[in-house]
């Protein structure tokens, strides 16, 4: 019989074991520098977690876990949580250690005052959410595509050499350097100037709203000093003012080498800025030779605008590789405005990453 724990240490290496049976050693959740990292250098706090232990057996039987961010809801700050890395071994399944483990998580985050839970589950979990916590599935997110090279794609796709031209590249290169202009710059962010997130944030903040913080530090976690990932920043500068940002990674999925537009935000009205940021980024993929751009991106957004006047279109259903859910648990009362809000799916700004998958 299990019993719920808290996490300690030593409890560590056997999590990852777990892991790898459910997941595979490829995986990056599967690695002991990404966890640790994810886990346990958030600036926002370490992970909360409970796991299941069978003292007969002496062995884990499952674990639940989230992890701290901040939202701006309604131009107040609070503190939420992310579910993230669910896992039950399978001779434990059916004996209720994905709700259990998840309420006593929950508990534990209402005494540290976060105002609520939200995730992006896959399909296995998601109904365990909806039907078992009491979770709301308040929306989804649209996969917005961009087909750089249909040539590439097929070569992918059917697992045959890709043979490049070298005009490609050269156009690229060509079309991104016609764009840029002399008193706006796309800069490369890097631990050097990674300050212009702050002074960023403290102009976007109240665009949306319901948008995840998006400082300095945020961003210096989640993107530039995330084990296993290399992600490309790249920010709008005028006059020394930060305008807008895109985030970009190359990715593997369905077997295709894919680039995939992880971030991006602009300061209202600044189309030339936003313009100029899709051109570099699609400049460097062509560099990398991808042939197909993906974006998770509310469509009544601003930059859902941008993405349509850059070629992008929203994936038909019958083609998604799989549904974007966005689920959503409160802990706490909040006032009218910030519920409703919250509950309001089209209220938010949410990517790629505002969840840890890409």
């Amino acid at each position: 019989m299990w019993e719920i724990i808290d996490y300690h240490q030593e409890h560590f290496h056997e999590m990852l074991e777990m892991t790898i049976e459910n997941y595979g050693v490829s995986n990056h959740i599967s690695d002991k520098d990404f966890i640790e990292y994810e886990y346990f250098s958030n600036p926002e706090g370490n992970a909360f977690i409970k796991l299941a232990y069978d003292r007969e057996q002496q062995r884990l039987a499952g674990q639940y876990i989230v992890i701290p961010r901040r939202f701006f809801v309604d131009g107040r700050l609070m503190a939420s949580v992310l579910s993230l890395n669910t896992l039950t071994r399978a001779e434990y399944r059916g004996q209720q250690v994905f709700t259990r483990l998840a309420e006593a998580v929950y508990e534990e985050c209402r005494k540290q005052n976060k105002y609520f839970c939200y995730g992006a589950p896959n399909q296995n979990s998601f109904h365990g959410f909806i039907k078992k916590l009491a979770f709301d599935n308040i929306g989804k997110v649209p996969l917005y595509l961009k087909i750089l090279n249909p040539y590439r794609l097929i070569c992918d796709k059917i697992h045959i050499p890709y043979k490049h031209t070298s005009s490609e590249i050269k156009y690229s290169d060509r079309k991104a350097e016609h764009n840029q202009k002399e008193d706006l710059q796309i800069v490369e962010v890097t631990d050097k100037n990674i300050y212009l997130f702050d002074l960023f944030w403290e102009r976007i903040r109240y665009k949306y709203s319901v948008i995840g913080v998006r400082d300095a530090e945020y961003i210096k976690w989640r993107y530039l000093h995330m084990p296993l990932r290399e992600y490309t920043l790249y920010m709008a500068v005028q006059n020394q003012k930060p305008l807008g940002y895109i985030i970009g990674r190359i990715s593997e999925v369905a077997g295709m080498r894919c680039g995939m537009l992880v971030d991006f935000l602009v300061v209202k009205g600044k189309h030339t800025a936003a313009n100029m940021l899709l051109d570099k980024i699609i400049s460097d993929f062509k560099k990398h030779r991808i042939g197909l751009l993906g974006c998770l991106m509310k469509e009544e957004s601003e930059e859902a605008g941008y993405l349509n006047k850059k070629g992008f279109f929203v994936c038909p259903q019958k083609l998604l590789p799989q549904p974007f859910p966005i689920i959503l648990r409160q802990f706490g009362h909040l006032n009218e405005n910030s519920n409703k809000a919250l509950n309001n799916f089209s209220h938010w700004f949410f990517t790629m990453g505002d969840y840890d998958v890409i």
